[in-house]
């Protein structure tokens, strides 16, 4: 992924430590298939957050991964430089 910058809006929830990541559930077809993508905030990260508490945040990805307990799959890290408390979008699905 290198050291490129994006801007990902998504919520909070609770990741494989204890320590809060952003996830943005995408479908394939309908919100039956629903799944989350997440990741992990390193840097500028938000505290004391609720889960739920949907963020826009604005970074670069690094070499960091860690593994979800849920389903084993890698979760990447972004180094958070900025980010910002939002309402939920009116579609929250990708």
């Amino acid at each position: 992924m290198g050291n490129r910058r994006v801007q990902v809006t998504g919520f909070i929830t609770p990741g494989p430590d204890g320590q809060p990541i952003l996830a943005r559930m995408i479908l394939s077809c309908c919100a039956a298939d629903g799944r989350p993508v997440k990741l992990g905030m390193a840097g500028n990260a938000p505290t004391g957050l609720a889960n739920d508490t949907w963020i826009q945040v604005t970074g670069r990805y690094t070499d960091r991964v860690t593994r979800d307990s849920v389903n084993d799959e890698e979760i990447p890290y972004i180094d958070i430089e900025s980010w910002r408390q939002m309402t939920a979008p009116k579609d929250p699905y990708e």
